[in-house]
């Protein structure tokens, strides 16, 4: 189970296995309080040139193994959030794309006509918003604006 911490990247970058994670309360699956260690997932973030080591730990009833995310990040995906919307903006206010080594015409293209799609899908086709209106709706509905959906994710 994956869960959002405060934590900064840039911070871990710096620090390794030495920075200070704050250990989960209680497992999110069973309510325990029996959280341990359990060694470090590797993950990859766009504007880090190496693998970020993020701690993860299990729970000594159910077995649920919790790995965590920075909070601003969307799940999947390797770019901030507002790194994301920043490329979108860019793209709608000047009519290209941000050049990068990390930031390909083709991921951005991806997040944009997801962007479109979710908010066709889950605003409905009657929604009158712009599109960056629309991104900051499907945050606050608790919803990825930028996540490919498939038919069974949209009528759930």
């Amino acid at each position: 189970m994956i869960i959002e911490q405060a934590i900064e990247c840039n911070e871990i970058s710096k620090l390794g296995k030495e920075y200070p994670y704050v250990r989960p309360g209680k497992c999110p699956r069973c309510g325990s309080i029996k959280i341990w260690g359990h060694g470090y997932v590797r993950r990859y973030f766009d504007g880090y040139a190496e693998i970020l080591c993020l701690k993860r730990w299990i729970c000594a009833d159910c077995g649920c193994v919790i790995s965590i995310r920075p909070k601003n990040y969307f799940r999947r995906h390797h770019a901030t959030t507002q790194k994301i919307l920043d490329c979108i903006k860019h793209r709608l206010n000047h009519g290209c794309w941000i050049r990068g080594p990390a930031l390909s015409r083709q991921k951005q293209g991806h997040w944009l006509r997801a962007l479109r799609k979710n908010i066709l899908i889950l605003l409905g086709f009657d929604y009158k918003g712009n599109i960056l209106e629309g991104f900051k709706q499907l945050i606050s509905n608790n919803q990825c604006p930028i996540n490919r959906l498939t038919q069974s994710k949209a009528s759930a």
